[in-house]
């Protein structure tokens, strides 16, 4: 590396942004570590439950979009590839998928291009 590039890097205060990238970088991943131990990923291994609250919660998951219906409707737990093809075959993902890549592009193209 040139001597003069590294005389304009630090002139122009960029290793204090360097910096603050790296403690906010040491940041992230210190939350990420503590978040792994401490988040529980389903009632069953959450621990401060008692087994009745476990019991609850697991069947108010099971059964959480049926209230509309008046019926008691559980999820499947069982893998189809019926329903693979269905959300590949549906329109609706395709039009999602449309917006959303619209709006990537319209945003980066704003973001690069103005000042």
């Amino acid at each position: 590396m040139d001597v003069s590039c590294l005389r304009l890097y630090f002139e122009t205060n960029q290793a204090d942004s360097v910096f603050s990238f790296i403690l906010e970088g040491i940041a992230t991943v210190l939350v990420a570590i503590l978040a792994y131990f401490t988040l529980y990923d389903f009632p069953d291994t959450a621990s401060f439950l008692t087994i009745e609250e476990r019991a609850w919660v697991v069947h108010r998951l099971k059964y959480q979009g049926s209230k509309g219906s008046g019926q008691m409707v559980a999820e499947t737990e069982g893998f189809k590839w019926k329903d693979v093809k269905a959300a590949f075959t549906d329109w609706q993902i395709y039009v999602a998928l449309w917006v959303c890549i619209s709006f990537c592009f319209i945003s980066h193209g704003l973001l690069l291009t103005l000042a």
